[in-house]
């Protein structure tokens, strides 16, 4: 990795993704490759392989996405979607027992054996936590089941196809995007969305962007 990526990488590699684990007892760490998934999705080709979110990144959205909500935070239930091993839902998890909020967490994901990961993940750092867990291509979800405003979190889990078909899906419902590695920023802004706030890094995975529709 030091000499794909450089010594600063191979840090944050660590500081951002392994010592999570290390300090919670979870499994998040490991890349996931496509080869390995059992999914028969439709979409899976349009899919990337699961790769952990960083920290400071997630927990960036999260008070960006504080800021903005403000007093409705409440309000909204959060989705994780392709959701992996579950690292941004046990951040998000964690910012919200800080501030003491309580928010629905729903995790989707296509590949069975990584949600079952991500339960066992949230079991062992939130026993009894508000959490919902769907085996699902995203494009299968009714979002209006969930009966609230919506906030989805997307760490560059798919192509552009699925993005377009899903912002169609959303158009009806008062929601919000939060991207980690925002490689989808300008299909998104296709789609009908203003970027509103985002963050910088010097790698991709330290950057993050929050989109609303525009009016």
């Amino acid at each position: 990795m030091v000499q794909r990526q450089g010594l600063r990488y191979a840090f944050d590699t660590f500081r951002q993704v392994h010592l999570f684990d290390i300090r919670n007892g979870v499994t998040t760490a490991p890349i996931f490759p496509l080869s390995s998934y059992e999914a028969t999705s439709r979409n899976l080709e349009f899919a990337f392989q699961y790769q952990a979110s960083w920290t400071s990144t997630t927990r960036s959205l999260f008070y960006l996405a504080k800021s903005k909500l403000q007093d409705e935070m409440d309000e909204y239930a959060f989705i994780d979607v392709g959701s992996g091993m579950g690292k941004v839902a046990l951040v998000w998890q964690q910012e919200l027992h800080r501030l003491k909020l309580e928010q629905p967490i729903i995790l989707v994901e296509l590949e069975e054996s990584l949600l079952r990961m991500a339960e066992r993940n949230m079991d062992r750092m939130f026993p009894g936590c508000e959490t919902s867990y769907l085996l699902s291509d995203v494009l299968d979800v009714d979002f209006r089941q969930f009966n609230r405003k919506l906030i989805l979190f997307l760490q560059n889990p798919f192509t552009p196809p699925v993005m377009i078909e899903l912002a169609s899906r959303l158009a009806n419902l008062e929601h919000i995007l939060l991207l980690a590695n925002p490689t989808l920023s300008t299909t998104i802004q296709d789609c009908g969305y203003t970027e509103v706030q985002k963050t910088e890094s010097y790698h991709q995975l330290g950057r993050g962007a929050i989109f609303v529709p525009s009016v």
